[in-house]
Parts: structure tokens; C-alpha cells; sequence
């Protein structure tokens, strides 16, 4: 039977991943991105805020008045991003440790019929990328790995921010 690895179709670049996250730690996200990418497809969105971030996930003010605008990102953009791909795969990204300490990592699921393996060399690959051929969410590990804000890193511009655009 083949490993999970190959069933999700994770990306090459999670054995380029230098450093010291362990295997064990981007395992742990590489599992994750089965779950995620199940509950994406079967559009729970409730599935998905398991993996938010903490007070988040224990303070339902911080969810329910923006639930709507959650929904409409998470269950059309990001799944349209799953549901076009002709070849969905997960690329897992080390972006290494905060002045605090803290092990910063990426989930980018993403078309590898669209989006070349070189592109993940570039620091600012997702200005071109996010939501038409990938969608990408940013962890941290703190005690297991939680998302930084809310899934897909919604409502933010993390992923291009302003002035870096290609």
C-alpha cells in the first residue's frame, strides 16, 4: 500500500526542507493536510476550524460574525482551488523560526499541472499562485502545529503582501 505521502501527492520539496524542524513535526502537518483537504471537499466548514488558531477555535465572537464571509472563502475559493486542479498536491514549506523561537510552516496545496516545483524557490511564488492554482495556510508549532489566524489564513495578506507583488 502506498504511504500517506504518496497518496497526498506531497510535494518533493518536503525532503528539501532543511534545518531543524524534525520529520516527525512536518509529518504531524503532512497528516494534517489529509484532514484538511478532506474537510475542504466535503465542505465542513467546522472541520476546518479545528485546526485555527486557539482562541479562535475557544471563542465563538471570533467566528460567528465573520461565519458568512468564512464560508463563502473557505467552501468556493479554496475548494473551486481543489476541486479545478487536474493534479492537486501539498507542498510542505519550512519558513524556519520567529525571533521567539517558534517553527513556522506552510501547507500549499496547490495544481502541478499549473504551478512548476521551481516556483516554491521563490519567496513571493504565491503572488501569482494563491487562489487560482493554490491555497496555502500558515502554521506555527506551539506545543503541536495551529494555525497562525483562521483557516487558509483568510482575511489576510500573508501570502503577497502589499509591494510584493510580480
Amino acid at each position: 500500500m502506498p504511504g500517506l505521502s504518496a497518496l497526498l501527492g506531497l510535494s518533493s520539496g518536503c525532503a528539501r526542507l532543511g534545518g531543524e524542524a524534525t520529520s516527525a513535526d512536518l509529518a504531524g502537518l503532512a497528516d494534517m493536510a489529509h484532514d484538511i483537504r478532506v474537510a475542504v471537499l466535503a465542505r465542513d466548514v467546522d472541520a476546518l476550524l479545528r485546526y485555527a488558531r486557539r482562541d479562535i477555535r475557544n471563542d465563538p465572537t471570533l467566528v460567528e460574525p465573520l461565519r458568512p464571509a468564512l464560508r463563502e472563502y473557505m467552501l468556493a475559493t479554496v475548494r473551486e482551488v481543489f476541486t479545478t486542479a487536474r493534479d492537486l498536491r501539498v507542498h510542505v514549506e519550512d519558513l524556519g523560526r520567529g525571533d521567539d523561537g517558534v517553527r513556522w510552516a506552510r501547507l500549499v496545496f496547490y495544481d502541478r499541472a499549473v504551478v512548476p516545483e521551481a516556483a516554491f524557490s521563490h519567496p513571493d511564488f504565491l503572488c501569482e499562485y494563491d487562489l487560482t492554482h493554490a491555497a496555502a495556510w500558515t502554521f506555527q508549532y506551539v506545543d503541536g502545529w495551529e494555525s497562525i489566524g483562521y483557516p487558509f489564513d483568510a482575511f489576510t495578506d500573508i501570502h503577497c503582501p502589499p509591494g510584493m507583488a510580480t
